[in-house]
């Protein structure tokens, strides 16, 4: 396997790069609002990290992602609010990895998809 070895849920898998075209159509340009934009934002973030593990791991699916990123329930609550929000900072750490070992830019075409 080629790429960057990263930790995700205490296990270490190595993640590809990303082109700028594959992160641009994970990433959405619109945010909905409340819970609805966490609950996105779980989504797109575990769709990053996917696609940069696909190719060394194909049989991993999304939600297998989600699990080790500790997303559980993705509706925000009183109660796990928060897990979520180290959940999201983790998984933000590990995609900020990932931008950068793609040499991608994250903000490129934001809000000009056609």
């Amino acid at each position: 396997m080629t790429g960057m070895p990263i930790i995700i849920g205490g296990k270490e898998y190595i993640v590809t790069p990303l082109t700028q075209e594959e992160y641009e159509k994970i990433v959405p340009i619109t945010w909905l609002g409340d819970n609805r934009y966490v609950e996105q934002l779980l989504t797109v973030m575990a769709r990053v990290v996917h696609a940069a593990l696909k190719k060394n791991y194909p049989e991993m699916a999304v939600k297998s992602v989600e699990e080790l990123l500790d997303f559980g329930d993705k509706i925000p609550t009183r109660e796990n609010q928060v897990q979520l929000t180290e959940a999201i900072k983790n998984a933000h750490l590990i995609i900020e990895k990932i931008v950068k070992f793609s040499n991608i830019s994250p903000l490129k075409g934001s809000g000009t998809r056609h």
